[in-house]
This record gives C-alpha cells, structure tokens and sequence, in this order.
C-alpha cells in the first residue's frame, strides 16, 4: 500500500508540472477554475467572480474584435498625422507608453483600494496572481509577462524599421504593413498546431476576404504616397518586407502569450498592465530625455501622440480579452479592419478621395468581417 500511495503522490505531482498545453486540453475546468479575472490587488477570486471576464470575452470575442479594430485604426491615424508625411521618428514613438503606466497604475490601485475594503491589507500573498495556490512563486506566469515584455519593446523598433526602410527603399509603407495581414494565417495555423484550434470553411472565407481586403486598400494608397521621401535613398526592398514579416512572428507569439494565460491566476486586464508596463516605462523615460535634452516635443505631436497612446490601451485591452477567450483566426482577421478604419477615418475628416482599390477593398472587408460574424459558433 505504501509503495501504491508513494506512486500516486509521485503521479500528482507531476500532473502539477505538466504544461500549460495538457491544461488547456480541459477547456471548461481550467477556465472555470484557473482563469478570470484576478479580484483585489492581485488575483484569486471567487469563482463566480472569477469567470466573469472569461465569459464576457468568450461570448463577445467578435465585438471586441471589431472595437480593436477601431482603436488601432484610430491610432494608426493619430501617429500618421502625427508624422504629417515626415520620415518616422523613434522620438514619436517614445510617448506612445505614456497611456499604458496610467492604464497600470489605475487598474493596481483600484484593485488594492478594493482587496483593503474586504480584508484591510493593500495587499496579499493568497491574493497575487504570481502567487500559486501552494503558496509557491508562479515562475511560469513570470516567464510569460516577460516574454510578452519582450515582444511588445521589439515591436516598438520594428515598426519603427518598418516604416523608415520602406521609405528609404522606396515602397510604400502601406504595401508593406499590409504583409501585417499575413499575422491572420501564421496565428490560425499556430493555434491549430499547438491548441487544437479549429475553424470553419466559413471562418477562412472571411478571413482570406479580409486579408485581400488590405492588400487591395494598401495598393490604392501607394499611388497617393508622396514620392519625395524616397528619390535620396537606395535599399533593398527584402529589408521592409523581412521587417514586417517579423512583425508577424512577433504578433503571433504574442497572441500565444495571451492565450497562455488562461492556465494562470492572473486577469486578463492584469496581464495587459503588467506586461507592458516595464517597456512603457522604459519609452517614457526615453521621451523625456528627448523632450528635455535633444529636441522639445511641438504640442501638436504631445496630443496626437498621447491621444494615440490612449486609444492603443484600449485597443490592447480589447484584443487580449477577445485572444484569450476566443477563437484566435476570426480575432485577428477582424482586428486586421483598422486598415479600412483608417481609410475612412482619412477619407471623413480630410476628405481624401479613395482609389478604386480603396473602395474594392473596404466592400470586400465588410463582406469578410460579416462572413464571420455570422458564423460565429
């Protein structure tokens, strides 16, 4: 009996090692259980409260799909004006983290505000999501916010690469981060590998529609492009599209950080303050030097820039919620509008008068995005 009882406790414990991959094979267990959303300054809630943005993301994952697409769409308008037409600079790019400490510092001092009102401490050891239930440091949580850390630092350099070398190799930057849309394939094929994630015949339609959708928008603005930029440089124009096809890998493996989640503690709008919080923190400072030792931000770039800020949280908030909780493909297909987002936004408030392709491009995204909203389940 003792060598039976010995393998049984030896069988458990490493059943509590196994990765967070065998986990999530128990979908319903480990989402009522393990997930949502991180209640006080910290996490463990009751599990009527805890699966309470599970459900909401998991119900709603298409509309909060298209809210992204409207807040990136939005930013992405914001940082053009912003450029008006210049070459990118990083200096732009460093105020973009200003919105994400705010977003952190609110969301943690609600949270111990609440966790002191219940139990008269701002915080606790049960009650952290870095915390497991054996009273252990979840080291694996910890690996995850800062991957996710990483990523999102790198992606603020890539886009910035992104940007300047297709300018300096002469093409589009909206041809180029139409390869962006490239991110809908690698993540549904990513998913369906290690998750199991399946779709429908009707899901792919409206993904491939909306991923010709961008193409066809970012061809009708390269004729718009002001070539004037781009006469003084000479590079290759593999250097843009290697850039933005590591923009895919980077999205990718982003999505799978959130969805890597579900098998922790943490919420997942603790997740979207944490994980960004640190390379926030490190762009904001680099914003100051610059404001306050190289070159003075104009008013105009602080409030297109921080209103861009803004909108990206949101935009964040929205995505993570709807990849964790929902179906990655349809997610980030539908996420991929905020290019006929913009173009509307460019063609109302400028009044610019879209190409053909423009047009062709925005019907065909309409037509995508109702062909999955209306195959949903």
């Amino acid at each position: 009996m003792d060598k039976h009882q010995n393998s049984q406790l030896l069988k458990q414990d490493n059943s509590m090692k196994e990765p967070f991959l065998d986990k999530l094979t128990q979908e319903s267990l480990v989402i009522n259980k393990t997930e949502e959303p991180a209640h006080g300054h910290g996490h463990a809630a009751p599990p009527a409260v805890r699966t309470g943005l599970a459900k909401l993301f998991g119900d709603n994952y298409i509309t909060f799909s298209i809210l992204t697409a409207l807040f990136f769409g939005t930013y992405n308008f914001l940082i053009d004006t912003a450029m008006q037409g210049q070459m990118p600079t990083l200096r732009i790019m460093y105020l973009t983290g200003v919105f994400p400490i705010i977003y952190y510092l609110a969301y943690h001092i609600t949270q111990a505000v609440q966790l002191n009102k219940k139990k008269g401490k701002f915080w606790t050891r049960s009650d952290s999501a870095y915390i497991k239930e054996n009273g252990s440091i979840d080291w694996y949580l910890i690996r995850l916010v800062f991957g996710r850390f990483l990523c999102t630092l790198t992606l603020v350099g890539q886009v910035y690469y992104t940007f300047s070398s297709s300018i300096k190799s002469g093409i589009s930057s909206a041809i180029i981060t139409s390869l962006y849309a490239g991110n809908v394939l690698t993540t549904s094929l990513a998913f369906y590998l290690i998750f199991g994630e399946k779709l429908t015949q009707k899901h792919l339609v409206g993904m491939i529609f909306i991923v010709i959708s961008i193409i066809m928008i970012s061809y009708g603005k390269d004729s718009q492009i002001d070539s004037s930029l781009t006469n003084k440089y000479t590079l290759s124009v593999w250097v843009p599209i290697g850039m933005a096809f590591l923009g895919c890998f980077l999205f990718t493996t982003q999505s799978l950080i959130s969805r890597a989640v579900r098998a922790t503690k943490i919420s997942s709008l603790q997740y979207t303050a944490d994980s960004i919080v640190l390379s926030s923190l490190i762009t904001t400072s680099l914003a100051l030097f610059e404001h306050l030792a190289v070159q003075p931000y104009t008013l105009q770039e602080a409030l297109y820039v921080l209103s861009a800020s803004a909108v990206w949280i949101l935009g964040v908030l929205c995505l993570n919620g709807a990849i964790t909780y929902g179906k990655a493909g349809p997610v980030q297909a539908l996420a991929q509008l905020q290019s006929p987002s913009q173009l509307i936004m460019e063609i109302s408030i400028f009044t610019r008068i879209p190409t053909l392709y423009g047009v062709s491009g925005m019907l065909l995204s309409i037509i995508g995005a109702l062909i999955i909203i209306l195959s949903k389940k």
